[in-house]
């Protein structure tokens, strides 16, 4: 209502993608990337600071979801957390695609309606590349 634009990217498929956020106002922009926190006035740098790595990250919540199937302890990232990042996504995505905010919860029927909408106007069509062993995308994530 104030006017305000947000821009918000998230991508669990890149393969040598960043950890970026950045927040930009009417007096300057604050930028955390590559644990260093840098804040700048629109004309200089006026501080750039280092922050430590916040721990194991993807490896740590594996590690933690073995444990809570083995002992039962309490998970980092439960279930109902991944419903809620889901809802966002198509929340975006419906906004996007119907000009309007969208609530949240989404409502599933358009946005299931609107998904099938686009997957029939889609140029790519199943039968044609024959995937690789291992799912088709794997070479993205090979070391050669």
């Amino acid at each position: 209502s104030n006017g305000a634009t947000a821009i918000f990217h998230t991508s669990t498929g890149e393969r040598h993608g960043g950890n970026r956020l950045e927040i930009v106002g009417t007096k300057g922009r604050l930028t955390a990337e590559e644990r260093v926190l840098t804040i700048f006035d629109g004309k200089q740098v006026l501080s750039r600071t280092p922050y430590p790595d916040r721990g194991e990250q993807h490896v740590g919540i594996l590690k933690n979801f073995t444990e809570g199937i083995r002992t039962g302890s309490p998970l980092l990232a439960p279930g109902y957390e991944g419903i809620r990042e889901a809802e966002l996504c198509d929340g975006a995505y419906l906004s996007a695609w119907t000009g309007k905010p969208a609530q949240i919860p989404t409502d599933e029927a358009l946005f299931d309606r609107l998904l099938e909408e686009r997957r029939a106007i889609s140029k790519h069509k199943s039968g044609g590349e024959k995937p690789a062993p291992g799912g088709i995308y794997i070479d993205r994530w090979s070391n050669s």
